[in-house]
């Protein structure tokens, strides 16, 4: 495993901010320590601890009512040789044409 060297002034400003933020916005700020992300020093797949964490968050997230999450979705279709897309309000806008130059 690679060390990397950090002066002790730089790991004492770093906690003082952390510090100063938790004390002015008072909550807590979640920190997971991951060895294994899906992916070795070669680029071949390995265990990964990002989807197990990522689920965890989730539920620690809904739980804590930190956000709500909206639906974004975004549909599209054909309309007389433009593509088409229809935002969630509805709007609809073009978003490809064969008839577009440039």
């Amino acid at each position: 495993m690679m060390k990397i060297f950090a002066p002790p002034y730089f790991f004492f400003a770093k906690v003082t901010r952390i510090f100063l933020i938790c004390k002015k916005f008072n909550y807590e700020i979640p920190i997971a320590e991951v060895e294994y992300a899906g992916i070795d020093s070669k680029g071949a797949s390995c265990e990964n601890q990002l989807i197990p964490l990522a689920k965890e968050y989730t539920e620690y997230r809904i739980k804590n009512k930190l956000w709500e999450t909206k639906d974004n979705s975004v549909t599209y279709k054909i309309l007389e040789d433009n593509l088409v897309r229809i935002n969630i309000d509805g709007e609809e806008e073009v978003f490809y044409s064969k008839n577009l130059k440039g």
